[in-house]
């Protein structure tokens, strides 16, 4: 009875040494085939939602843990102070609107004395050359003593005051061209002051528009820490929104570790949330830099005494999504990973 007791003792010691060693050897070769690493948690967009005015919380329309879709308001903002700010915005602009209106009309009365002045100066012009033929007409009897000197005096006295005419009437129209000038400047500055006005009604409008706050992602609702009736600042942030569409994992390997990872690797991602969910990924990039060198401290070896310190390297794995994990898998969340070589 002994005997047969330590036969099926020993039976099962062998029996255990060999599941074992099988077992060991198993795993032994899915070491040798894999890299791996318990350093490495799951990521995402987390947007911030922000404020671009200061104001007063009018409402809040989400709650914490809240999903929402891109575009949804989710925040409104008091906007009695900008609607106002736009009311005088454009008051200005019809103001400066109504400038430029008088502006092109003084302008255009400008216009139409100078165009005046230029055809009132074709008459002094050809009696000016009227008065200059006749006088060199006469001078030139003069000197065949075929003219009196009484009639050269009244030609000289004609000429002279034909060119007096003709100079009188050339001033007007340079004067009025020098007008004409100065009124299409001022055209010029209305337009500018109505561009100008312009700008500041888009602005006006702008920062109206800022009063109604849109989720950016679509996602859910973290870090909701505002109030009805709270003042904000421009740029402080509201809350945060958690992106649902895109998440992924950032494994840290050893230094050590990366000869043999490439991009593409099959990857094995185990969840410590949930032993029993298994999600296969790949390996999609690797970082520039080891995590130390992100720090905001890096550690500076040529100072001080040097102590050699295995390096961690970020690996970015792509997640092959099942209906399962899409549901599951959040940012923050720590996982393990196994890379094949």
């Amino acid at each position: 009875m002994k005997n047969k007791k330590k036969i099926i003792i020993y039976t099962a010691l062998v029996i255990g040494l060999i599941l074992g060693g099988y077992k060991g050897v198993l795993w032994y070769q899915h070491m040798k085939a894999y890299e791996s690493t318990d350093d490495a948690q799951i990521d995402g967009n987390v947007i911030p939602v922000i404020a671009r005015v200061g104001s007063y919380i009018n409402q809040v329309k989400v709650k914490e843990n809240q999903n929402v879709q891109s575009g949804e308001l989710i925040v409104l903002l008091d906007s009695s102070e900008l609607s106002s700010k736009l009311n005088q915005t454009k008051a200005g602009l019809e103001s400066a609107e109504a400038q430029l209106a008088v502006a092109k009309s003084s302008a255009n009365d400008v216009l139409q004395a100078k165009n005046l002045a230029t055809l009132s100066l074709e008459i002094p012009k050809t009696n000016l050359w009227k008065a200059q033929n006749e006088y060199k007409r006469y001078d030139d009897l003069y000197k065949q003593k075929l003219a009196t000197p009484q009639q050269i005096d009244t030609y000289k006295a004609n000429l002279e005051t034909a060119q007096s005419q003709f100079d009188i009437a050339k001033q007007k129209t340079e004067t009025s061209e020098l007008q004409y000038q100065t009124a299409m400047a001022q055209v010029k500055v209305a337009e500018a002051n109505v561009f100008q006005k312009q700008k500041d009604l888009e602005y006006a409008q702008l920062q109206l528009s800022y009063t109604k706050i849109y989720a950016p992602v679509s996602g859910l609702i973290s870090k909701n820490n505002i109030q009805p009736g709270q003042l904000i600042q421009a740029g402080q942030p509201l809350m945060s929104v958690v992106q649902d569409k895109e998440v992924w994992i950032i494994a840290n390997f050893k230094e050590t570790q990366m000869e043999t990872i490439k991009v593409g690797n099959e990857v094995i991602i185990k969840v410590d949330a949930y032993p029993e969910l298994e999600v296969k990924g790949e390996v999609e990039s690797t970082s520039g830099a080891t995590g130390a060198k992100f720090a905001l401290l890096p550690p500076d070896n040529a100072s001080g005494n040097f102590v050699k310190v295995v390096q961690r390297i970020p690996v970015r794995i792509k997640i092959i999504h099942t209906d399962q994990s899409k549901k599951l898998l959040n940012p923050g969340l720590s996982v393990s990973v196994e890379v094949k070589k």
